[in-house]
């Protein structure tokens, strides 16, 4: 008997249906396990696939069983389409990787994602996995994701001097995974982005990074590092870039409410709350002209669609580092989550041909409080007011 052939995600309902006949038929758990999705997907509460996962660990998850409880699993059908893999500190890192790559999960899964809890403060080493993956990744896994947890829900660090504490998850070398060849996203969302060295970047199928953070680079127009490499990038088909530019704020006690580490030096709350309250911070315009420019002018050697430069706090220099043009082939900018205010609007609406080209305009979560001016661009802006670059690196001084 020729054995089912499973259909494609693409595939309608029907496909999948007689597929999981089949699989019961030969005694395949996966079987059950395509009705079940689809009966949760239909609103049924998991509890049934959960028990089935007890009843057939060994089959389905194969060497991963042991460590289910670290997993989160996006099924569609029996495929999982997004596997995260939850990191502690304590985990034997190595291992865990080494039987998610022996897993059958393992030929099926679409995106991939690494995230490290750091809950006691305690550091977690991601180099041995991100070594095992670019060598094994397998061909069917398109996109990765490599999240610090912790720094996923923090906007801010705070420090008591110009040099923070050392990121509490480490990537290792990130090198190599740009040279895996079906590598088609990546995205990182770390601490301080000076810690995390990206390296030479050769990525010939990446079509969409993101580089998400809480610190670009050193304060004060001392120009980073940061962006050299995205400069130098060899990325043919790259469609979307998604950049957070943190800045640096100075204040006499800052606030620690979604601080990335707490600071002792400052966790008396009361003495913020009664003395500093109002302290808004002193922060001087980084040089993101300077900064992006060669970025910008990079980027007009490639195809890209979408560009998200986001979380600024120096607009001006920001919108200065647009006069040289967007890319040709963009369609899509994303200025969300800024200091854009309504200063700005009539520089842009002056410098309307920059954005000629451009299908939408987001300037949701800004301080601009009055768009109409903008209803004379071409692309369609989308607006919201908000508070502005909430992420930021804050100095204290006290």
């Amino acid at each position: 008997m020729t054995a089912a052939v499973q259909p494609s995600l693409e595939d309608p309902k029907d496909s999948w249906l007689v597929y999981a006949d089949a699989l019961q038929a030969a005694g395949d758990p996966r079987g059950e396990l395509i009705a079940l999705s689809q009966a949760i997907e239909d609103g049924a509460s998991p509890g049934d696939r959960d028990a089935l996962f007890e009843r057939h660990a060994e089959a389905i998850f194969g060497s991963l069983a042991a460590h289910r409880a670290k997993l989160e699993i996006d099924w569609k059908w029996c495929v999982p389409r997004t596997l995260s893999v939850l990191i502690d500190p304590d985990d034997d890192v190595a291992a865990v990787i080494a039987a998610l790559l022996a897993s059958p999960l393992a030929t099926q899964m679409q995106t991939l994602r690494l995230v490290a809890r750091t809950p006691n403060d305690e550091k977690v080493e991601l180099g041995p996995a991100v070594a095992a993956l670019a060598e094994g990744l397998p061909e069917n896994c398109t996109d990765l994701e490599l999240v610090d947890e912790r720094a996923s829900k923090s906007r801010i660090i705070v420090s008591a001097d110009y040099s923070p504490d050392e990121n509490l998850v480490d990537f290792g070398e990130l090198e190599a995974l740009w040279r895996i060849p079906q590598l088609r996203k990546l995205h990182l969302v770390v601490a301080d982005m000076t810690q995390v060295p990206l390296g030479e970047i050769d990525a010939p199928a990446l079509e969409d990074f993101s580089f998400l953070g809480l610190r670009w680079g050193e304060g004060y127009s001392i120009p980073s590092e940061t962006a050299e490499p995205l400069i130098e990038a060899s990325w043919p088909k790259l469609r979307r870039l998604a950049l957070r530019l943190p800045e640096t704020l100075t204040y006499a006690w800052p606030e620690q409410d979604g601080a990335y580490v707490e600071s002792e030096r400052y966790d008396d709350y009361s003495n913020y709350y009664e003395q500093y309250e109002d302290d808004e911070g002193w922060h001087e315009d980084y040089d993101w002209a300077g900064e992006l420019r060669g970025l910008l002018a990079a980027l007009k050697q490639t195809e890209i669609e979408s560009l998200s430069l986001t979380s600024f706090a120096s607009a001006s220099n920001l919108l200065e580092a647009l006069e040289a043009g967007l890319p040709p082939t963009l369609v899509h900018l994303d200025l969300s989550g800024s200091d854009l205010g309504d200063d700005h609007v009539a520089w842009m609406v002056e410098h309307a041909e920059i954005f000629e080209r451009l299908q939408t305009l987001d300037l949701r979560d800004t301080l601009i409080h009055n768009p109409s001016p903008l209803a004379a661009l071409e692309p369609e802006v989308l607006h919201s007011d908000g508070g502005g670059a909430a992420y930021r690196f804050a100095v204290g001084m006290e």
